[in-house]
């Protein structure tokens, strides 16, 4: 071990937040302008491009960022989102630069190495294929042979991953995978519905219109937040966010911005 990863840590994190207040790619979230900056606790959240849960193009930086904002600004917490590839958010969140990784699935591997948070909404993973093709899901066991594009990553689930049978091919965002469809790549595509839907709509309609959804999911997986236990304050973060969320879900507030973007399929109080 690295004697001195303590320094490390500690200047990674002085120049992370030397970016926020110059304004460079990271983007920080307040609850209650009037708090005085003494009594707020920054929180440092991280995770890959994921309309419409984290979206850097969008005013509230998405849904995700929303419900973690409202949850842990009632104890007190001012989040800042840092927008990394999957792979390098995971390893960010593990050296102690960052408190959060958001919209994480859960998997054995993770669930031994995380902090996992309460659920906080509910994702059904779809395949698509080139719209006019015909293939018929039935079971994993239906994919093979098959090659399928995915995020380099992503946990869909240990079995999925785990499987000889099933080719996959990695990219490092859904538009990519769109377009190995397209070109015949790859034989399937999988996302999550929403994602995949509001994805879609940002791209040409003569692109997006070649691509068709396949029922049923794969698995419908929860969506967390997770903290990594040996950083500082990881367990008080988590309880910080259940307690909010559940705050949330009982005012009806978390109903609302479900509803809002149009994610009542995903809420987790249904």
């Amino acid at each position: 071990m690295d004697t001195g990863g303590g320094q490390v840590k500690n200047c990674f994190r002085i120049g992370l937040l030397a970016l926020m207040v110059s304004g460079l790619s990271v983007m920080g979230f307040g609850t209650d302008a009037s708090r005085a900056e003494s009594t707020s606790r920054p929180v440092i959240a991280t995770a890959d491009p994921w309309p419409p849960y984290a979206d850097p193009a969008h005013p509230a930086h998405g849904l995700t960022l929303e419900i973690l904002s409202l949850a842990l600004g009632r104890s007190g917490y001012t989040v800042t989102m840092v927008y990394l590839p999957w792979v390098r958010a995971e390893q960010r969140l593990e050296r102690g630069g960052v408190d959060l990784l958001i919209n994480c699935w859960r998997t054995e591997a993770r669930a031994k190495r995380y902090l996992f948070s309460r659920p906080f909404a509910r994702n059904r993973l779809l395949f698509m294929q080139r719209a006019g093709e015909s293939f018929v899901f039935a079971g994993q066991e239906s994919l093979k042979g098959k090659t399928v594009g995915t995020i380099r990553g992503y946990g869909y689930t240990d079995a999925f991953m785990a499987d000889t049978s099933i080719r996959r091919e990695e990219v490092t965002n859904f538009k990519d995978n769109v377009r190995k469809l397209v070109s015949g790549r790859v034989d399937l595509i999988i996302e999550d519905e929403l994602v995949a839907r509001t994805q879609l709509e940002q791209l040409p309609a003569d692109l997006a219109g070649q691509v068709a959804f396949i029922e049923p999911p794969l698995v419908t997986n929860d969506l967390y937040v997770v903290a990594y236990p040996d950083n500082p304050g990881a367990q008080d973060i988590i309880r910080a966010f259940d307690a909010g969320l559940a705050a949330m879900i009982a005012d009806g507030s978390y109903k609302a911005l479900m509803e809002r973007y149009d994610a009542a399929e995903s809420r987790v109080d249904r």
